[in-house]
């Protein structure tokens, strides 16, 4: 009989479905044709009880540490190595013990000859032009040699090029030339590397684009190309699912890469090169608002931030994002006022030890009043020279269950944190950066945009921390002051410990009334 992927896929969905959901149908079957009506209900009962315990057990199983993968033996491809992501790809993983084939367009230029003194024995730097078939054919045969004990066990789909201009202005030969390299680049490696893939039950990473999800004006011939990859790797992931090849776009927005830094040149050029008549059809200082235009948001990009006299206070730094930001700050020579819940706790001293005089640490809960005026007193008398540029709203908690399970007491703390704490801190520091005119980073989550269920106060007080920073953002306008708010997804830091959440679920039942 003929292999069929789709059978097989059907199959192992059914499979799944009827794993995940055995219990549910055993109940089911009971509660219709085996018991008496009078058990019917208990047995309903004992079911939901069941079925609840079983979706609480998948969500701490979800937050539970990933395990880090072992690199030993390990071999990646990546094309597009010259310059940018795959250039510090290959060497990030090289620095993490994976063996690293660099694809690069330039196999003697700057970027090539960098990563061959970075690493001389676990980087191959490998001629690839991802639009020449013999190119490809032959980075193949080098790393297909080279992986045959160890097998391949990824292959990142970085090369890519971007040329900006109006579908009326750019040529049609440029349109291609970016799908050439952007969309069949992509499929040719793929297609070529995928039987390696297979064989080693390997993942394919493709570096997409948001313009791939969103539409982007003036760059329709390179978000086209992008929308095309990702259709492209959404249709492949259905069909390497029999062979357990995992398939991964990332979908980056603007980071400060060569691409991005040739903008506004690559813009210019397809405007020269647009022919006369069509030019005639714009308004003429038409092109020139459009360029300057461009060129504000690329100078925005760009425009590196000099960490000399500028003080930043961050909340929440005795574990988590607030603790590492400390730490990255101080690095680049900012003056950090470090606010701890527990200031002479494990996490307090580790920062005293091993950050700069800079540094300062101080007790702080966001919850107190008189403890954020002491915050703000403490500030004002040891800023010195420093202009006060931020203020970092990164306190928070998570508490609570599903909407009925939880105590008033759980959503009453959750709010005062995550919401009340964050308000109350902005309002007092807001004098002093009104005078240096800073800005406000309000840490809330994802959960503030989206919702799902178990998780209902911290959810609720998130909305509420997105909505304060939206109402200031607008406020804060007339002083210049900006209010950001990042919305971070699930990260392994204290407050997803799977074991906590595991005791705060079980303290959770033990309570309920019977």
């Amino acid at each position: 009989m003929a292999y069929d992927p789709n059978l097989k896929l059907l199959k192992q969905s059914v499979k799944q479905w009827c794993r995940n959901y055995q219990i549910a149908i055993i109940l089911a079957v009971c509660l219709v044709l085996i018991l008496p009506k009078g058990l019917q209900w208990t047995l309903f009962y004992v079911g939901s009880i069941l079925f609840l315990t079983m979706k609480i057990a998948d969500m701490v199983n979800y937050l539970k540490p990933r395990q880090k993968i072992a690199p030993n033996g390990k071999c990646v491809f990546i094309t597009g190595c010259d310059t940018g992501f795959g250039h510090l790809l290959a060497k990030e993983l090289h620095k993490e013990g994976f063996e690293v084939f660099a694809g690069c367009l330039f196999p003697e230029g700057n970027g090539a000859k960098e990563l061959q003194n970075y690493s001389s024995y676990s980087i191959h730097i490998i001629p690839l032009d991802v639009t020449s078939e013999d190119s490809l054919s032959k980075a193949y045969q080098y790393v297909a040699n080279r992986v045959k004990d160890k097998g391949l066990w990824a292959v990142v789909n970085n090369a890519g090029i971007n040329v900006g201009g109006e579908v009326l202005w750019i040529e049609m030969d440029v349109i291609q030339k970016i799908f050439e390299v952007n969309t069949l680049g992509v499929i040719r490696v793929t297609k070529k590397f995928l039987p390696l893939l297979c064989e080693s039950k390997g993942r394919l990473v493709t570096v997409a684009s948001t313009a791939g999800r969103v539409a982007v004006g003036v760059l329709a011939a390179y978000s086209s190309s992008k929308h095309a990859v990702i259709g492209f790797c959404n249709s492949l992931r259905q069909e390497m699912y029999p062979f357990g090849v995992e398939v991964v776009t990332i979908e980056p927005l603007g980071y400060r890469t060569d691409m991005v830094r040739t903008g506004v040149t690559n813009l210019q050029r397809t405007w020269d090169s647009a022919p006369p008549d069509v030019k005639a059809l714009f308004p003429e200082d038409y092109f020139e608002a459009k360029l300057r235009l461009q060129s504000e948001k690329f100078d925005k990009l760009f425009d590196k931030v000099e960490p000399i006299n500028k003080a930043v206070l961050i909340t929440g730094c005795d574990s988590g994002f607030g603790h590492h930001l400390v730490k990255r700050l101080d690095s680049r020579g900012y003056q950090v006022f470090a606010c701890c819940l527990f200031p002479d706790g494990e996490g307090a001293v580790e920062l005293r030890n091993s950050c700069s005089d800079r540094l300062h640490v101080l007790g702080l809960d966001v919850t107190d009043d008189d403890s954020v005026k002491e915050a703000v007193t403490y500030v004002e008398q040891n800023l010195g020279n420093s202009d006060f540029w931020a203020i970092v709203n990164n306190a928070g908690i998570y508490r609570g269950n599903n909407a009925e399970l939880s105590s008033m007491e759980d959503y009453k703390y959750t709010m005062e944190v995550n919401a009340f704490g964050l308000a109350r801190v902005t309002k007092a520091f807001l004098p002093l950066l009104r005078q240096f005119k800073g800005r406000v980073v309000n840490l809330t989550s994802l959960a503030g945009k989206l919702t799902g269920p178990h998780i209902t106060p911290y959810t609720m007080s998130k909305h509420a921390a997105k909505a304060f920073s939206e109402c200031l953002a607008q406020e804060m306008e007339t002083w210049g002051i900006k209010v950001i708010s990042v919305e971070p997804e699930f990260f392994r830091t204290a407050m997803t410990n799977s074991k906590a959440i595991g005791m705060h679920l079980k303290k959770t039942f033990q309570d309920l009334n019977p």
